[in-house]
């Protein structure tokens, strides 16, 4: 009788560690999948969604502000500049700044196409000014197509973190 419970035991002991060396399998099989970010239809209805959102690091070639930049040594290095001079001559300022650092810190999309994407928002972690999310907001959202970032000879979707300054 001992030994029938004790077998017993050994065989729930690993029918329970099976199935539960499954679950973590599971659980680990499903962060491991891409992230899918779905973005809204414009009015033309000419994007309804990204297959997969790419950061910088992982395009082989990045998105660019301009088609001047395609040309350029330190092709990144030339958007990001033509992107600032962009929002420095094209901001309205707030009256009101609070914080002295006087930055936002805007996250947007750029799709496939160039346009950019309707996901534009600020992940600052405190305000640093009346009105500076909204300014910040709205100057990206009235940027030009961009050239679209490349991967494996084909346009992807990246994502961008930009610093506003006011």
């Amino acid at each position: 009788m001992k030994s029938l419970k004790i077998i017993f035991f050994f065989t729930a002991a690993i029918a329970l560690g099976v199935s539960c060396k499954n679950d973590k399998t599971s659980q680990s099989e499903e962060k491991a999948s891409p992230p899918i970010e779905e973005v809204k239809t414009n009015p033309n209805n000419s994007i309804t969604a990204v297959d997969k959102l790419y950061t910088t690091a992982e395009v082989d070639t990045p998105a660019l502000f301009s088609i001047s930049c395609q040309q350029n040594e330190n092709k990144f290095k030339c958007s990001q500049n033509l992107l600032q001079d962009y929002i420095k001559n094209n901001i309205i300022k707030p009256n009101k700044i609070i914080d002295k650092r006087r930055r936002e810190v805007i996250s947007f999309t750029i799709l496939a196409d160039g346009s950019i994407g309707k996901n534009i928002r600020s992940i600052s972690k405190k305000e640093v000014c009346s009105g500076c999310k909204a300014a910040a907001i709205t100057v990206l959202s009235s940027m030009p197509k961009w050239i679209p970032a490349m991967k494996e000879g084909r346009t992807v979707a990246m994502s961008m973190t930009v610093p506003v300054t006011f």
